[in-house]
């Protein structure tokens, strides 16, 4: 399963490099990660994983939603973290690491809802990213991509990586266009 997953990844990662390279133009062409708020039913107690969480500004926004939560939020580079880190205060019950999707350093079937916004596209290996997010997460959970799409060949190449995945149940729909020249395109998965 790996390695087809991992043969699809080199075709779907070589458009969005270019938009990588010049983050100025980023707000054009990623969709707004605040639209993935209003998938999640909240509720006390819940543990939420962000994987790619950049600076933690999401899980920050989730905070405000509920009072009982385990939040993490993972992220390869080691500067967003400590950004996200210098953000915390005594009552927030978040804590920033520097993993990757593909080892997840988590316990199985812990995380309730686990959310990779504007980033699935850059994680280096999709195919053991999928499987991991299906190991931490609890039965019934739920796993929601929030991608930016250009055009159908990304879509439809984000849609195979998708079907070669542990995960049975999922469904695929456009959002609110959030970025001047890309489409928000979620993906929701159930264990």
């Amino acid at each position: 399963m790996s390695e087809v997953i991992e043969f699809v990844d080199d075709v779907l990662s070589e458009p969005i490099v270019e938009y990588k390279r010049n983050f100025m133009l980023s707000r054009f062409w990623q969709a707004n990660p605040k639209q993935i708020l209003s998938e999640i039913e909240f509720y006390n107690g819940m543990k939420i994983l962000d994987i790619g969480c950049g600076t933690g500004n999401l899980l920050f926004e989730m905070s405000n939603l509920i009072a009982n939560y385990e939040f993490k939020g993972i992220d390869t580079n080691p500067r967003k973290i400590d950004t996200a880190e210098s953000k915390l205060d005594d009552t927030d019950n978040i804590e920033f690491l520097v993993a990757d999707a593909a080892k997840l350093p988590f316990k199985t079937n812990y995380f309730d809802v686990i959310v990779c916004t504007n980033t699935f596209c850059y994680l280096e290996h999709k195919g053991k990213a999928l499987q991991e997010t299906y190991r931490v997460l609890k039965q019934f959970g739920r796993f929601l991509i929030l991608e930016s799409v250009r055009n159908d060949h990304y879509k439809k190449k984000l849609d195979k990586i998708i079907r070669q995945s542990p995960f049975i149940k999922y469904s695929r729909r456009f959002l609110n266009r959030t970025a001047l020249f890309a489409g928000s395109y979620l993906i929701s998965c159930q264990k």
